[in-house]
């Protein structure tokens, strides 16, 4: 499989699962791995307004502003 058709598979899961945030947390995890480091920190921000308890993510989007 190729890396966009991935890409459109998690972005679909991220609409349907809008309420799961493990979905928004592997779209953002693929987007910074493209380099699409704005769209994913956006990603990984609607995985925290789902979690806010979820440390992991909040650190991940702190490193990753920090390296913008």
């Amino acid at each position: 499989m190729k890396i966009e058709e991935v890409l459109k598979i998690f972005t679909m899961n991220s609409k349907l699962y809008k309420n799961s945030d493990n979905t928004h947390i592997n779209l953002g995890a693929l987007l910074m791995s493209l380099k699409r480091k704005d769209e994913g920190i956006k990603a990984y921000q609607k995985a925290l307004e789902l979690d806010p308890e979820n440390k992991t993510v909040s650190d991940v989007i702190a490193k990753s502003k920090r390296s913008l």
